[in-house]
């Protein structure tokens, strides 16, 4: 499902905002004075489609629509909780959501206090059931009432920790209110990404055990963009030889079973073949292949024998089966090389499936990721989520993508974009304050004004 327009009206108690999302170029920019809710406005949207209500909860606005593409239209409004005392334990207000379908209510919902525990109190008890289930191979805590949670590198409350492993607590530490079906299916209808402003370091997803006490660690993000590049390029070829390893093992059988028809022309015979050396060699190229690969030719195409033309074009169709494997995947390396290597000086980007990312300076020196500038490294991280951690149709939030940028990139950046989310088909986002981000685009952008601004007719 994908967003038409977000309203968001007393963010801070003061801002009220209307973003149309541009759905014909896919990219939204949202640009204003410092304080008036740009990356809030992310944060509100993220909480939302991730579930996280309850920091949705106490984020300070009044009103929020979410109008999606269709005639469906998610309000939510914030009431005294002396309105509805049963929903309440202890706060000022809650949340009440209703689902607008063709102008008429659907759904109703109202959010309570999930926990009313104090945070210590409801720290230590988390703590105390969490740490031997299943959730103590990825969150630990980090504070009196937060918690880390190391496969996104999110700290959560206590609250949110609830949320996300009620499953695992007891009853006095589960959420007080169930989220209904319609509800959690329409907010995990968008799948969101939120790429943030800090995005240089990140929690490592390794633990780290010192006797009975438990750790995390923050390592430079581009560490683990390679690892998990390298980690994609090994699941391609486990898959590939699984490919093979079937394919092969009935070739005899079907070569048997081959029987006399449609003739095999000698010139598409070659055609294909040619086609399939040039795509193993691409493949090659951008690191995808495995390397005894490389060491195979492709037959010849010039046989006279029409039965040894027609078992040459089974061979050639169980080949680009084997090979469409890659298809995907190797789009993706190619336009990161490009990006990457158009804008790096005197240094490449190469890719294969031990190392993931590997650089080549001058005299074919061999240099580290984290050899790479800030800027570099922005960069290479922020086009590595676009490319390779984004679903078709999903919303991703970028928050100031000019960080540590050189003008001229900053300039190129908007160009580069527009190829990703056509090659991936998600819709984009972003805060900037940069107007050479935004360069001759500002046809796609929302200003974002205060409540003092006078536009004049």
């Amino acid at each position: 499902m994908r967003i038409k327009s977000i309203s968001v009206r007393g963010l801070f108690g003061v801002f009220n905002h209307v973003i149309r999302m541009n759905l014909d170029d896919r990219i939204t920019i949202i640009h204003g004075p410092n304080g008036f809710g740009k990356t809030a406005l992310l944060r509100i949207i993220q909480s939302l489609f991730l579930s996280r209500l309850s920091r949705l909860r106490r984020t300070p606005f009044d009103e929020l629509d979410i109008d999606f593409v269709g005639d469906a239209m998610l309000q939510i409004r914030r009431q005294k909780t002396e309105l509805l005392k049963d929903f309440a334990d202890n706060g000022d207000a809650i949340l009440s959501f209703a689902l607008i379908e063709k102008g008429q209510v659907k759904e109703t919902y109202h959010l309570p206090d999930l926990l009313g525990k104090n945070a210590m109190q409801r720290g230590e008890m988390l703590e105390s059931y969490l740490q031997h289930s299943a959730p103590a191979m990825e969150i630990e805590r980090a504070g009196k009432d937060s918690w880390l949670h190391l496969p996104t590198g999110s700290i959560l409350t206590g609250e949110e920790a609830a949320e996300m492993y009620s499953d695992y607590l007891p009853r006095e530490l589960q959420p007080k209110a169930t989220i209904p079906d319609w509800l959690s299916q329409l907010t995990s209808s968008v799948g969101v990404r939120f790429i943030e402003a800090q995005r240089l370091l990140g929690f490592s997803s390794e633990r780290r055990v010192r006797g009975y006490e438990r750790g995390f660690r923050l390592e430079p993000t581009v560490l683990r963009c390679s690892n998990e590049m390298a980690m994609l390029i090994r699941d391609k070829q486990t898959e590939y030889g699984k490919k093979a390893q079937q394919l092969d093992s009935t070739f005899p059988s079907r070569v048997l079973q081959l029987q006399s028809g449609k003739s095999v022309p000698v010139e598409q015979l070659k055609e294909r073949l040619e086609s399939l050396e040039a795509q193993q060699q691409r493949l090659l190229s951008v690191g995808v292949l495995p390397a005894e690969d490389h060491r195979r030719s492709m037959p010849a195409g010039d046989s006279s024998d029409e039965a040894t033309r027609r078992i040459l074009s089974l061979y050639v169709g169980d080949v680009e089966e084997k090979l469409s494997v890659f298809n995907s995947l190797t789009e993706r390396v190619e336009t990161l090389q490009r990006v990457i290597n158009e804008r790096f000086s005197y240094k490449r980007l190469e890719i294969d499936a031990r190392t993931g990312f590997r650089f080549v300076g001058r005299g074919d020196k061999n240099l580290q990721s984290t050899d790479l500038s800030s800027g570099e490294q922005h960069e290479l991280v922020l086009f590595y989520e676009l490319l390779f951690k984004t679903e078709e149709n999903a919303l991703i939030l970028i928050d100031e993508p000019e960080l540590s940028l050189h003008v001229a990139w900053q300039v190129q950046f908007l160009k580069d974009l527009s190829a990703v989310t056509r090659l991936s088909g998600f819709d984009v986002l972003m805060a900037t304050h940069s107007p050479q981000i935004i360069n001759d685009r500002w046809d796609l952008t929302v200003e974002l004004k205060g409540p003092d601004d006078v536009t004049k007719p």
